[in-house]
């Protein structure tokens, strides 16, 4: 009796194929997987950073002028940081990583971050000031 090889090795081709094909996706999950964790901890690292300098831009600037509650946003000009109050200056709440100004947010090809302070005061001698560094998601 004369055996179909044909039908056998189309079998172990399907077969082959599908096994290659698991492999494949399982790989490209991985790899999805890891691109994702790398990404989440760049945008932490990045928030963090610009958190920790901000705290340490505001220990060194005498908000002595600002009333309790007012939300200030702080803008840098070369070696000098400058804090920008009202309404009128909230474009200066838009920051990349590097904490520098992002004066049209639309056309910016960088990350762009939200960020801004406001003082609580229990005492003449005692104020607490608060940041929120928000990464922006582009649409």
């Amino acid at each position: 009796m004369k055996k179909n090889i044909s039908w056998e090795s189309l079998v172990t081709i399907i077969i082959s194929v599908s096994i290659l094909g698991i492999i494949f996706v399982s790989l490209y999950k991985i790899l999805e997987y890891n691109s994702n964790i790398d990404r989440n901890f760049q945008a932490f690292n990045y928030v963090n950073v610009l958190e920790q300098n901000t705290s340490n831009i505001i220990s060194k600037i005498d908000t002595s002028f600002l009333s309790e509650w007012e939300i200030f946003y702080l803008y840098q000009t070369g070696a000098n940081i400058e804090i920008k109050t009202w309404e009128s200056n909230d474009m200066y709440r838009y920051i990349n990583h590097k904490g520098e100004w992002i004066e049209n947010t639309l056309q910016s090809q960088s990350q762009i971050y939200s960020r801004f302070c406001f003082i609580e005061r229990d005492t003449a001698e005692w104020q607490s000031i608060k940041c929120s560094v928000k990464e922006l998601i582009k649409k």
